[in-house]
């Protein structure tokens, strides 16, 4: 179910993960008023099939309906990700290309950020009611022409209540994210040579049992999908 995967990607240490520490893990209600707004925005509510063009306008497009500046940068990461064979109506592309453009991936030029100037995660307020979270997304993140409070916060009154029914996989079986080297060149920092390092561990019983290394698995084992690397890094 989409609506669980967004809610499992905002309430674990994934979100703080992709985002290199910049994003903190949301609450049940921070969760519930963004999905709120994302609800709204795309006219979604299973928040499937997230590369939509608004409707009426078609000036937005995409999880957060990306509109003028952040449109532009959406549509070239949505065309390089066509061209890898990339849905950009996964859930992978969409949560990813969300926490991209707040990092900064896609701004213009230095000094010209597309959102993350606004620091709105890292803002947060630490306490509220999906209602409140619901206000303070619409006012700070999406900042759109008619914002329709209302309709925001009653759907991040009804998500609340949807996701009430959750398990939430526990902080414990999610991995914490890796340090940020001071020098990412620094031995033993290198993906490259922890993928090899991973890799060289399954030679001795690969030699016994001629068992054939899972080289992609062992790549996801390091806590990065090719999906995340490619969009990592266009």
């Amino acid at each position: 179910m989409s609506l669980e995967n967004w809610y499992t990607f905002l309430t674990t240490p994934k979100i703080t993960q992709l985002s290199k520490g910049k994003i903190p893990v949301f609450t049940k209600e921070q969760a519930a008023g963004l999905l709120g707004n994302l609800r709204v925005e795309t006219g979604r509510p299973d928040f499937k099939n997230l590369d939509v063009v608004e409707a009426g306008s078609g000036a937005g497009r995409g999880a957060a309906q990306y509109t003028g500046v952040r449109r532009a940068a959406y549509d070239r990461a949505r065309q390089a990700a066509l061209k890898q064979g990339i849905d950009p109506n996964s859930t992978d592309f969409q949560q990813q290309y969300f926490v991209n453009e707040y990092l900064g991936k896609y701004d213009p030029k230095p000094g010209a950020s597309l959102i993350g100037w606004t620091q709105t995660f890292e803002k947060m307020p630490k306490s509220g009611t999906p209602a409140s979270y619901a206000k303070y997304f619409s006012d700070q993140y999406f900042r759109p022409g008619e914002p329709h409070l209302e309709n925001r916060q009653k759907a991040a009154g009804d998500i609340l209540k949807q996701v009430s029914s959750f398990t939430t996989p526990s902080a414990t079986n999610i991995s914490a994210p890796p340090p940020v080297p001071t020098n990412p060149v620094e031995k033993g920092n290198n993906l490259a040579e922890q993928l090899l390092r991973a890799v060289q561990s399954k030679l001795p019983g690969m030699l016994i049992n001629q068992a054939p290394v899972n080289i992609e698995g062992e790549f996801n084992a390091l806590g990065s999908s090719p999906l995340d690397q490619y969009l990592y890094n266009i």
